[in-house]
């Protein structure tokens, strides 16, 4: 195996079900300048590249991403409607006490709403500046692009050392996105954190995976996702999925690209 010290890595790890484990998905080369100055070689450098291209994320005027930086539900809303623009309308327009209509993100909190990704809390609030937890961010997807409950929710969740944790609000939507290979675990792959606050990089990982599954609204496809599409050489299931004995790393099981 060539010395994974001499190249720039950036590591994806997702949430899949695959003959009923649980698969660390793949090491990727991150070969390309990024973007932003300060998201060369991490974790999620692929997909932040990837949805910068496609103006579904942004950085600031600094050349910056901040990819530890939390995200409030204001920010995740545009990006929401950035990122699956062709959702369809399911509920009817709401009016939240605290966001008036020259708030910045009015429009895309309106949206997000309408189109079932997000809803707002009692008292007809929203709560704009409220950082995302990383469970709300997974249900939001769960529940905008309408993915099926899986048969069994709690085997599904069982794959997560911290299932416990997952609020009962939370535990069908992550169930039906884990199931979709949306969740994105880093750095490691048992662990959901549910109640953790979503980094943006988080939130780049998440949508990245739900741009590419079936059912998005989106229609283009995320990078590197599948280890398959990482490292040609990976043994393949009938399923198509990578042949690996749960928690596997691409990295160390599969021979390196040439």
């Amino acid at each position: 195996m060539q010395n994974l010290s001499r190249r720039s890595l950036a590591i994806l790890s997702c949430g899949l079900m695959s003959s009923s484990t649980l698969a660390l998905l793949a090491a990727i080369p991150a070969q390309a300048q990024s973007r932003f100055s300060d998201t060369q070689g991490i974790w999620a450098q692929a997909c932040i590249d990837h949805l910068a291209s496609r103006n579904i994320i942004s950085g600031y005027p600094d050349g910056t991403f901040r990819p530890f930086a939390a995200v409030t539900r204001a920010e995740y809303a545009a990006m929401l409607g950035k990122a699956f623009p062709n959702a369809p309308v399911v509920r009817a327009p709401s009016t939240f006490n605290d966001v008036p209509s020259t708030f910045w993100a009015a429009s895309a909190i309106q949206n997000a709403t309408r189109t079932g990704f997000l809803s707002g809390y009692p008292g007809n609030v929203f709560q704009p500046n409220q950082n995302i937890p990383r469970v709300q961010a997974i249900v939001a997807l769960a529940s905008g692009l309408q993915y099926p409950t899986p048969s069994s929710v709690e085997e599904v969740l069982a794959q997560f050392n911290d299932a416990a944790a997952i609020p009962a609000y939370g535990r069908t939507g992550v169930a039906a996105a884990t199931a979709k290979q949306v969740v994105v675990n880093y750095p490691n792959v048992q662990f959901f954190a549910p109640n953790q606050l979503a980094t943006r990089a988080d939130i780049a990982a998440f949508l990245c995976q739900a741009t590419r599954a079936p059912g998005a609204q989106a229609g283009a496809h995320s990078v590197h996702c599948r280890c398959s599409n990482c490292f040609p050489h990976c043994p393949q299931s009938a399923s198509g999925s990578a042949n690996f004995s749960p928690l596997s790393r691409c990295g160390a099981d599969c021979p390196q690209p040439q």
